[in-house]
C-alpha cells in the first residue's frame, strides 16, 4: 500500500543519531559522523525500493562510469586503477599531469530534497514511485543519543530534518550517487573525474605548465559552480592539488583567487592509499609500516596464551588486511621489501 499510494509511513521517519568519531580533536563536533539508527521495518521497505531503483538504473545504464562507490562489482581498487592508469597514460603521451582532490563538507547531510526529486524525475522515475521518493526524506524527525564514559545516557529533543539523506540507511548512499551523477559530464570537457560516493578526484592534463595551470583553474571553477548550484559545500582547507611528475618541478600550481586558496602538496591520501607525486609508493609504505609493527606486537603478546588458530585470526584481521589493501599498486615498488620483512616476522 505504501508503494501503490506513493507514501513513506510517518512512523518510520524517526531516527536516533549516534555520533561516530572519525579522527582529530574529539571536542570538535565536525570530527564526528552522524549515524542514523532506524527501525527494522524502515530498512525492510527501503531494501525493496533499493532493489527496484538500482535495477532500473542498471538496466537503463543511467549511472556514469566514473562512479565507483556503492555499486555492484565496483570497489576502491577499480577507482584507484582507473586513476593511476589515466595518469600513466598521460605520462606516456608526454603530457603534464595534476590531480585535484576535493573534500566535501558533510556531503550526505547537505542533499537538497527539491534538487534530488527533480533529478529522479529527469532520470525517468515517475508517478507513484516518484511520490514515494518525495515522501521518503520529507518531514523526518531525529534526536541525538550520547553515552558518556561514566555510563550516563543523554537524548536531545526531537527536531525536524530539513535536508540530507540518513547516514546508516539503505537508500541513502544510492540516492547520493544519483544526486552527484551529473557532475562528471559537466567537468569532463576539461578534465577526467573519478568518484567514490562523495570522494571527488579530478585528473587534469596539459601540454605545458601554462596550459596545465589554466586547465586547473578552469576545472576548479566548474567544480565550485556545480557544488554551489547543487547546494553542496567544498571544504577548501582539505582540498589539495598535486602535480604528478617523474622530475621535480619548481612551478607552483597552487590556486589563489580572492578568499580561495588551494594548496599544492607532494603526497595525497586517495581512498586509503598514500599517493606521492612520483608514484613510487614510498609514502604509502611509510604509512603502513607503523600499523604493521603494532599488529606484530599484538600477535607476539597474545602468542603466550592463544592457540595458533586464534592467532591466525588476529593476523588476518590486524596485519594481512592492511598488507593486502592496494597491494596490486604498491606491491612491485622498490620499497616493498621492508613490508615483507615485517610479514616474515
Amino acid at each position: 500500500m505504501c508503494i501503490i499510494n506513493g507514501v513513506f509511513p510517518e512512523r518510520l521517519k524517526y531516527a536516533v543519531i549516534k555520533p561516530l568519531y572519525k579522527k582529530g580533536d574529539k571536542v570538535d563536533i565536525m570530527n564526528y559522523r552522524p549515524i542514523s539508527m532506524l527501525t527494522v521495518f524502515s530498512k525492510v521497505l527501503e531494501r525493496v525500493m533499493h532493489c527496484r531503483l538500482s535495477q532500473y538504473l542498471q538496466v537503463n545504464n543511467i549511472l556514469v562510469q566514473e562512479q565507483f562507490g556503492f555499486r555492484k562489482n565496483f570497489s576502491t581498487d577499480h577507482a584507484a586503477f582507473s586513476f593511476t592508469t589515466g595518469m600513466l597514460q598521460a605520462w606516456n603521451d608526454k603530457l603534464q599531469t595534476a590531480g585535484i582532490f576535493c573534500d566535501l563538507a558533510k556531503a550526505f547531510d547537505c542533499v537538497n530534497y527539491e534538487i534530488l526529486t527533480s533529478k529522479l524525475e529527469y532520470y525517468g522515475v515517475r508517478s507513484c514511485i516518484l511520490n514515494w521518493f518525495k515522501s521518503y526524506p520529507w518531514d523526518r524527525k531525529q534526536c541525538v543519543y550520547i553515552k558518556t564514559n561514566d555510563g550516563q545516557d543523554y537524548f536531545s529533543s526531537w527536531e525536524r530534518v530539513k535536508q540530507g539523506v540518513p547516514q546508516g540507511s539503505v537508500l541513502g548512499p544510492l540516492l547520493f550517487i544519483i544526486y552527484i551523477n551529473d557532475l562528471p559530464p559537466y567537468i569532463n570537457k576539461l578534465a577526467k573525474v573519478f568518484l567514490f560516493a562523495d570522494d571527488t578526484s579530478v585528473l587534469v592534463t596539459g601540454n605545458n605548465h601554462d596550459e596545465l595551470k589554466h586547465k586547473v583553474r578552469g576545472t576548479l571553477s566548474l567544480i565550485i559552480n556545480w557544488f554551489t548550484a547543487n547546494k553542496l559545500a567544498l571544504n577548501i582547507t582539505k582540498t589539495n592539488i598535486i602535480r604528478f611528475a617523474l622530475k621535480q618541478s619548481y612551478n607552483s600550481l597552487a590556486v589563489a583567487s580572492g578568499n580561495l586558496f588551494i594548496n599544492e602538496v607532494s603526497v595525497i591520501k586517495f581512498l586509503g592509499l598514500q599517493i606521492d607525486k612520483n608514484l613510487d609508493w614510498k609514502s604509502h609504505v611509510e604509512y603502513i609500516l607503523p600499523k604493521l609493527s603494532s599488529a606484530i606486537f599484538v600477535i607476539r603478546s597474545l602468542s603466550y596464551f592463544m592457540s595458533k588458530k586464534n592467532l591466525r585470526m588476529v593476523y588476518f584481521s590486524y596485519f594481512h588486511s592492511i598488507l593486502k589493501y592496494g597491494i596490486i599498486f604498491w606491491g612491485n615498488s622498490t620499497n616493498n621489501v621492508r613490508v615483507f620483512k615485517l610479514q616474515k616476522k
